[in-house]
């Protein structure tokens, strides 16, 4: 029986923070939400805290770079803002991509760093 996309979505996230948390991330929150908007993983790299976004595939029929729709990452940046002004946060920030190709028998991670910054519209 084929698992739904939320099971392997969670999956996903499960198997990117313990990738993350390799990589000496501290986790600060998993699937943060702002009314119906969600962040899979908010984390913190040294100074910078860190917007994550968790993709997980078993083909490869779009390209990483179409991946995260120009939609989702307005509702990404709209979330992170509310995050970061409810918190009064004043550190950098970053907007990262958690790549994971299923292909295989052994998942491989890419982590694209800054995959994507807020624009002024």
């Amino acid at each position: 029986m084929k698992e739904n996309t939320v099971v392997i979505g969670r999956k996903g996230e499960d198997e990117a923070i313990q990738f993350l948390k390799k990589e000496n991330y501290k986790i600060i929150h998993r699937r943060w939400k702002y009314g119906r908007y969600e962040i899979d993983i908010i984390a913190m790299d040294q100074q910078d805290l860190v917007f994550i976004e968790v993709k997980k595939r078993n083909n490869n029929r779009i390209s990483v770079d179409q991946i995260i729709s120009e939609g989702q990452k307005k509702r990404i940046i709209q979330a992170a803002h509310y995050y970061i002004t409810t918190n009064a946060i004043d550190s950098d920030i970053r907007f990262d991509l958690i790549f994971m190709d299923n292909r295989i028998k052994t998942t491989t991670f890419t982590h694209y760093k800054d995959f994507f910054s807020p624009t002024i519209d």
